[in-house]
Order: structure tokens, then C-alpha cells, then sequence
């Protein structure tokens, strides 16, 4: 292919079309391809290109530690997980309903790595996922309530020892799920 078609079809932002017309060229004159044939296998790749760009960047704003799927998965390592449930939660209904999943269990029972894969799954459609831990979000909470509390009590100088902008009155301030549904996942623990 010429250079000039490859420039145009960059500025046309049509990355993946550019890097692979030459291969695709030959592929199409060897199994004597139609010019439409040609184009068609051209746009496919070019938007298979597009939704695998668009996913990892999906995958990634999420703020996922690392990639973990369902497939990867040992059911076989938490007997007691109920593993229809986990396969029902992976059609992402949950998130359509507004609802919450809360995973609960000792540490190494696979909870970040099935939370990480559900929000995976999640993600692959467009739905959006911000990846956390209960520290983190206790930490998010903590900061939320007492911004609010200032702002509710303007003059920190007046108040008592206690104020309600302290750390330790937070959970008055900022109720966790308010009118949401939670699905708890049993089995999760040793």
C-alpha cells in the first residue's frame, strides 16, 4: 500500500485500518476477495481494535489493582460460596437495579479477586466502576463527614472537646447506603 493511503487513513484516525491493509491486501487477493470483502475485514478489525482500546481504558479508569476474572477463579477453593449467585451477580443485573454487593470474609477467601472480576464484568458493557477497599472507603467517609460537620458548624473555636466534625462522630454524618439494596454473598469466610 502507498504511504499517501496510509497517512490519510491516520488522519482519518483509522489506526488499525492503516497497520494492517497490507495484510489484509494479501490476505484478500490470496482468497480472491471481493473489494467489499476487503473493506469488510478492514472495519472489522479496525472496531475490534476500537472496543478492546475502549475496554482497557474502562478496565483501567475502574482503578482495578490488577485483572482477575471469574474465569481464573477456584470455586473449588471456597466450597461454601454460593456459585450460582456469583454467576447471577457476573449479568451485572445488580447494577441496573442501583443495588449494592457487599463481599464479606476473612482475609484470602477470594473476595478482592471476585470483586475485581464482577467489576470486570461490569465494565465490558460500560458500566461505570470505581474499584475500593473498606479502608479506603471508610477513609473517603471519614473526610466526607467531616467537611460536612464543618459545614454545618461554622465556628470550630466555639464548640466542645467533641465536636461533630471529629473522626469519631462520622457515622452520624454520613450513613453509609441509604434507601439501596445490598446483596451480602455468604461463604466468603472460613
Amino acid at each position: 500500500m502507498s504511504s499517501a493511503l496510509d497517512t490519510k487513513l491516520r488522519r482519518l484516525r483509522l489506526g488499525c485500518m492503516a497497520s494492517s491493509s497490507e495484510a489484509q491486501n494479501a490476505e484478500s487477493l490470496k482468497h480472491k476477495h471481493s473489494y467489499l470483502e476487503f473493506l469488510q475485514a478492514l472495519v472489522d478489525g479496525e472496531l475490534e481494535s476500537r472496543e478492546n482500546k475502549g475496554l482497557h481504558k474502562r478496565i483501567k479508569s475502574a482503578r482495578f489493582p490488577n485483572a482477575k476474572t471469574l474465569e481464573d477463579f477456584s470455586f473449588d477453593f471456597q466450597p461454601k460460596l454460593d456459585v450460582k449467585l456469583i454467576r447471577t451477580l457476573a449479568g451485572c443485573d445488580f447494577v441496573e437495579r442501583k443495588q449494592y454487593v457487599i463481599l464479606v470474609g476473612q482475609p484470602g477467601t477470594g473476595k478482592t479477586h471476585l470483586s475485581i472480576a464482577l467489576g470486570i464484568k461490569a465494565r465490558q458493557p460500560g458500566f461505570d466502576v470505581c474499584f475500593t477497599t473498606v479502608q479506603e472507603l471508610a477513609a473517603r467517609t471519614a473526610r466526607a463527614g467531616d467537611l460536612v460537620a464543618a459545614l454545618l458548624n461554622p465556628r470550630p473555636e466555639q464548640s466542645a472537646p467533641h465536636a461533630p466534625w471529629t473522626r469519631s462522630s462520622t457515622a452520624k454524618v454520613s450513613p453509609m447506603c441509604p434507601g439501596k439494596s445490598v446483596t451480602y454473598v455468604p461463604g466468603c469466610t472460613t
